[in-house]
């Protein structure tokens, strides 16, 4: 399995499909699980086929130690939801539970012989040792523990957040809308007006940036500044669906008025440019700095970029049981 329409070795890596086998696999031999979450349309994943899955030494440590996982994130959303590591590819290590160890997005080769071999190393030393949750991973829990999990994990957003320039860490920066929602929804049960202008300050700044295309409507995938102003020219359904629903939350809570500017202009772009007819949309729209760099009457004489097929349905695997 790969994802790269170019020359590259990654199929060789021997990906199974998520499966309660592998898992087995991986408690029998003794093994971690190597989850890569990967999409078509994303550009460093066809880079991480190219360099790291295509490296010999890379291969060779991921056969020796791990089972390795490949999931399509438009065709298992579930699984995306649950060991996204803020971006694509996802390379997540889990252990025979599917309890999520330490992950990362991309990773170059150089890098990914050490970490492999370290996570690896510490698990074998230390899996008797600490202490996992009880929980696996897609065991249902009460309302009032996911509510507190939930809350505690906003207060990590608050102590991350990029207070200059909006947003969590540093370089690449991604929107990552679902922390947005969910310093608004902490917001709403607590009242602490940090969340709150974390939530608006983050929103103002993206689109008051060239995260935001002022032509045509709706965010690019990221930036690769802090300050939002150099994006990858990618724009992904997912990302612009959830940012328009923080943008009229925000806008419902008192947030900056030029919030309300980008609101409509989203949702637009949301609804012609990635629409497809009968009910579907196109997952996302390929990068084009060329193209987004032109202006309104240059971008309407020119070619558009083109958008990703219309999703198809197939069956998906089942999660390993809890």
């Amino acid at each position: 399995m790969r994802f790269s329409p170019r020359e590259n070795k990654a199929a060789s890596v021997g990906w199974r499909e998520w499966s309660e086998e592998a898992f087995r696999e991986a408690e029998r031999d003794g093994k971690l699980v190597l989850l890569s979450i990967s999409a078509s349309w994303c550009h460093w994943c066809h880079v991480m086929d190219e360099t790291t899955y295509s490296d010999p030494l890379v291969r060779e440590l991921i056969h020796r130690y791990y089972v390795p996982v490949r999931v399509d994130t438009d065709l298992q959303p579930e699984i995306n939801r649950r060991y996204n590591q803020g971006g694509w590819p996802t390379t997540a290590f889990l252990d025979p539970e599917g309890r999520l160890l330490a992950g990362s997005t991309y990773i170059p080769p150089e890098t990914m012989r050490k970490v492999l071999e370290r996570m690896y190393a510490l698990y074998k030393e230390r899996r008797h040792d600490l202490e996992w949750e009880t929980s696996g991973p897609f065991r249902l829990e009460p309302v009032g523990d996911l509510r507190r999990k939930s809350l505690e994990t906003a207060g990590l957003i608050l102590t991350l957040w990029d207070r200059p320039h909006g947003g969590i860490g540093n370089a690449p920066k991604f929107p990552l809308p679902e922390a947005i929602l969910l310093a608004l929804e902490a917001y709403h049960f607590t009242g602490k007006k940090d969340f709150l202008s974390f939530a608006h300050q983050t929103l103002s700044s993206m689109v008051n940036s060239r995260l935001f295309d002022e032509v045509e409507g709706g965010f690019f995938r990221y930036s690769v500044t802090a300050d939002w102003n150099e994006p990858h020219y990618e724009k992904l359904l997912e990302d612009n669906a959830l940012l328009l629903l923080a943008l009229e939350w925000s806008i419902a809570t008192g947030g900056d008025g030029c919030l309300l500017n980008a609101l409509e202009p989203t949702a637009r772009y949301i609804t012609t440019s990635l629409y497809g007819g009968q009910g579907l949309f196109h997952p996302s729209q390929d990068a084009s700095e060329e193209y987004y760099l032109l202006g309104k009457e240059e971008r309407e004489k020119a070619e558009k970029p083109a958008v990703d097929p219309l999703p198809l349905s197939r069956p998906r695997p089942s999660p390993p049981a809890s």
